[in-house]
């Protein structure tokens, strides 16, 4: 039988047709499958981060109401919630470089709140993350620094981490026996006379030679000039040098780029070597997280966002999101990557004082001030807290040190992790799980900041 040519033409193209129908109900059955999936990963990206938190805080609630929670535990937890905190408000300020250290930072005002009371005092407890505060439970915190400060002194066999507390008052200033009392038991604060007023120039040279020489000659010129009304002055002051476990070979380190953003780049001397690492992806916050451990207890976790996530990932900084590395990290065994990380030199100083004002630590510096438990015949305010952080990473080590003054790391293969674009680093000490330093690093090349 002959078939209509027509036809057999019209009759060929009709299974083309019922194929492009087949084709275009397939992308349409696909892209709303798609738009299923994003949903869905972004609604499961919800559910885990709150149930991160709420499995954190219900552990906490049980602690706390079984009073079985450690006076260095609850201290711990504190610093982690004020470190991720303190972090998004500097951020808010700051589109370079951050690096501080969040422990210096809260122990010099969690010495200070032994002189605070009423408001005030609430206000200071509430900014550092610490709720409820019965008389019992200052006395808990107030324990957990001291063998908080303990614990990391006791470091200093293998790492060189150092802090400590001062006082330095004004010659003839009355400051209540209590007072220094508490902030040596707890805090094993020095005390020493200066007179800020009559001569306020020698004072900071003193200041400043105090803080160089406790930091190693890391933080030189600390404070650049002193009110002359200023009464007391209390520092704390932290050094951390820590030597790679798995070191760099300094003959591998060149010069290349770091990405800055998408139109800028600038040269930076990049190290490399091939080890194992424990590294882990967190898809959530589209990130690679790996460790660098140091000889002895503390790390360092490197953060690198993938391009365009670095806003996101600070978003999403908290103490949930921190622990839930560290468990993830000592669960994942160690595989051989090449890995690139920049050299790094920073000086960055801070005013927190509107940061911290904005925290809802506000009476303290205003006339509202309740500082009588330092003084009973005068009426004190903060005038100041700053705060001065010092970053060097190199083939062989990190050294950091900070101060804080108030009145401181699915691939080719090998695999490789290249840190070329901007990322984020916290220093912890592995004991404690304290976060010693926080840091985003947006350009290598600036070495300083105001």
């Amino acid at each position: 039988m002959e078939t209509d040519p027509a036809r057999a033409q019209v009759a060929s193209f009709v299974p083309a047709r019922e194929n492009s129908k087949a084709q275009i109900a397939e992308g349409a059955r696909r892209r709303t499958a798609n738009k299923w999936v994003l949903k869905r990963l972004e609604s499961t990206r919800i559910e885990v981060s709150a149930l991160r938190k709420k499995r954190h805080d219900h552990l906490k609630h049980i602690l706390q109401s079984h009073d079985q929670e450690s006076d260095m535990a609850m201290v711990s937890s504190a610093n982690s919630d004020f470190a991720f905190n303190l972090y998004k408000e500097i951020a808010n300020h700051s589109s370079s470089n951050i690096f501080f250290s969040p422990l210096s930072i809260s122990t010099a005002l969690a010495m200070l709140s032994l002189g605070t009371r009423s408001a005030t005092r609430e206000q200071l407890f509430k900014g550092l993350h610490f709720n409820n505060m019965t008389e019992e439970r200052v006395a808990k915190m107030n324990r957990g620094y001291k063998q908080l400060l303990h614990a990391l002194m006791a470091e200093h066999n293998e790492l060189q981490l150092f802090t400590g507390n001062s006082l330095h008052i004004q010659k003839g200033f009355d400051v209540l026996p209590n007072f220094l009392n508490e902030t040596r038991k707890f805090y094993d604060a020095e005390v020493f006379p200066l007179d800020f007023n009559l001569d306020p120039e020698n004072a900071r040279l003193q200041l400043n030679d105090y803080v160089k020489k406790m930091t190693k000659g890391k933080i030189e010129n600390m404070f650049s000039q002193i009110d002359p009304s200023t009464k007391i002055m209390l520092i704390n002051y932290i050094f951390f040098k820590g030597n790679w476990k798995r070191p760099f070979n300094p003959k591998l380190t060149h010069e290349t780029f770091f990405n800055v953003n998408k139109t800028m780049k600038v040269k930076v001397q990049m190290m490399h070597q091939n080890n194992r690492f424990s590294v882990i992806p967190d898809h959530y916050l589209s990130s690679s997280v790996i460790k660098f451990p140091y000889v002895g207890n503390a790390s360092m976790i490197a953060v690198l966002p993938a391009e365009g996530k670095l806003e996101y990932v600070e978003q999403k900084l908290s103490r949930e999101t921190f622990e839930e590395w560290l468990h993830q990290l000592s669960h994942r065994s160690r595989h051989r990557y090449e890995l690139s990380f920049p050299k790094l030199s920073l000086s960055i100083s801070y005013g927190l004082k509107n940061i911290l004002m904005e925290m809802g630590v506000r009476d303290l510096f205003t006339d509202d001030a309740n500082l009588f438990g330092i003084s009973a015949n005068t009426s004190l305010k903060v005038s100041r807290v700053t705060h001065k952080a010092v970053l060097d990473v190199d083939e062989h080590s990190t050294e950091a040190a900070a101060s804080t003054g108030i009145g401181l790391i699915p691939l080719s293969l090998p695999p490789s992790i290249t840190f070329n674009k901007p990322f984020l680093l916290i220093i912890y000490e592995e004991n404690t799980n304290n976060i010693l330093f926080l840091g985003r690093i947006k350009d290598p090349s600036k070495k300083s900041s105001p």
